[in-house]
């Protein structure tokens, strides 16, 4: 059964549904592209429906080197993304590649596949438009 909890902060009203770990925020406003939900007004005949907000994205890091090979500083690439992603954040990695790539992946941290091992000016002028 939701419950409804009024003056939440912002004037929204916070629906909380059984099971689940955090409430919902409703406004009465219809941003584009988020969902509807019907709410009490509805059956009073007003214009205005609640919007269910989608929560924000977590933070991102992103870790930047030349390739995943194996060494010490991709080591501790592959310890940083995994704190990241233990700790709720997106954890981004941009290299050429290499064999630690799937380890990274399987940490749940997500790979962007740049040639940042190159050091040639428009090769550095590029990478830093594609990561911008």
């Amino acid at each position: 059964m939701p419950e409804f909890a009024i003056g939440a902060p912002g004037g929204a009203a916070v629906l909380r549904h059984e099971g689940t770990r955090a409430p919902a925020v409703l406004r009465h406003q219809q941003p584009r592209g988020r969902r509807s939900v019907p709410g009490p007004g509805v059956a009073a005949g007003l214009t205005t429906s609640p919007v269910l907000e989608d929560p924000p994205p977590a933070p991102a890091v992103l870790q930047v080197l030349p390739a995943l090979v194996t060494g010490g500083v991709e080591r501790g690439t592959l310890e940083i993304a995994a704190a990241l992603v233990g700790a709720g954040f997106r954890a981004l990695v941009a290299s050429a590649g290499g064999p630690l790539v799937p380890a990274l992946e399987r940490l749940g941290a997500r790979h962007v596949v740049l040639p940042l091992d190159r050091k040639s000016p428009p090769a550095l002028w590029r990478n830093a438009r594609a990561l911008a």
